[in-house]
């Protein structure tokens, strides 16, 4: 990889900006750290608004009380970042589900938000909304 400097006519990508918002979806897939089923049945505790809402949380973004988040449409597979210690692994294989996610705010908050796995590589990366 190499990184080419880009000067200041570029725009920077949507949610990189700055710009502040109150409504927040997902411009890659927001792939869950967590499994959120067991067995084929939802874990209650682990769902993608309830894992979204973690992390927004630990992350300071939000007060964790006014906040709605929606998952739009079904999953689609992702390959995810997988660290070369863990690739001969079958439990670690490369394909996670993904999911676009709308988060709404009480209060406008600035970017950029990344959440999930794999978001250090391209992968949920949310871009303001406008308002529903």
């Amino acid at each position: 990889m190499r990184l080419v400097p880009l000067d200041r006519a570029v725009q920077p990508p949507p949610g990189l900006d700055e710009t502040r918002a109150r409504v927040w979806e997902s411009l890659t897939p927001y792939v869950p750290p967590r499994h959120h089923l067991r067995k084929g049945k939802p874990r209650s505790n682990e769902t993608i608004a309830a894992q979204v809402h973690r992390e927004l949380k630990l992350q300071g973004v939000l007060d964790s009380r006014n906040v709605a988040i929606r998952v739009i449409g079904g999953p689609v597979w992702v390959a995810v970042h997988i660290p070369a210690s863990k690739r001969d692994q079958r439990a670690f294989v490369g394909n996670r589900p993904g999911y676009r996610v709308r988060i709404e705010l009480s209060e406008p908050v600035s970017g950029p938000i990344l959440l999930g796995h794999s978001s250090h590589f391209g992968l949920g990366l949310f871009a303001p909304a406008p308002d529903a």
